[in-house]
């Protein structure tokens, strides 16, 4: 590093940097983010309504009803009738759906695989050690961290493992996933 180099400008390039590379990943899949978060969203809580995606993608109301009816055009989300409450409705991946999930958590995780591979493995110690110190507890709630892991694939992070997921306060006592 330079004398010159500011460690919270190099920090937020950074994250432009993955932000942006896996922005044209999804779009390499055909997806928008908006959709991806969508897609994962339901991939990851089967069942959800539109309001839980809503919250989760951090979009509005009426721009989560866009994305999943974009999503069921594509045969990519299923539509049901809650069987508790004929008025909900509940959403789920369809099997072509399952797999563009997948191929999505590859992409976020091959970008950030690429950058990874630079570094050597005491390198890649302490920064995975820097990073957790820094994720540790930036979500006090669940709809935070739903929000912040949206793309994360919750197969390889499980709760135990997730700084965020394992320090939120949890509203009840319900896991956050």
């Amino acid at each position: 590093m330079s004398a010159s180099a500011d460690p919270e400008t190099m920090l937020g390039t950074l994250s432009m940097l993955i932000a942006d590379s896996v922005a044209a990943r999804f779009r390499e899949l055909g997806m928008s983010q908006t959709e991806a978060a969508t897609l994962l969203c339901i991939h990851e809580h089967p069942g959800v309504n539109i309001g839980h995606v809503a919250r989760t993608a951090d979009i509005s109301h009426s721009a989560a009803v866009r994305s999943v009816d974009r999503l069921v055009d594509r045969k990519l989300v299923d539509r049901w009738i809650s069987p508790s409450d004929q008025r909900a409705v509940e959403l789920t991946c369809s099997p072509m759906g399952k797999a563009l999930s997948q191929k999505l958590f590859n992409a976020r995780r091959e970008t950030t695989r690429l950058l990874m591979d630079r570094l050597n493995p005491k390198q890649r110690t302490a920064l995975t050690e820097f990073v957790d110190l820094m994720l540790e507890g930036v979500a006090e709630r669940r709809s935070a961290a739903w929000r912040l892991c949206r793309f994360c694939d919750r197969s390889i992070c499980p709760i135990p493992a997730c700084p965020i997921g394992r320090c939120v306060q949890v509203e009840d006592t319900g896991a956050i996933r």
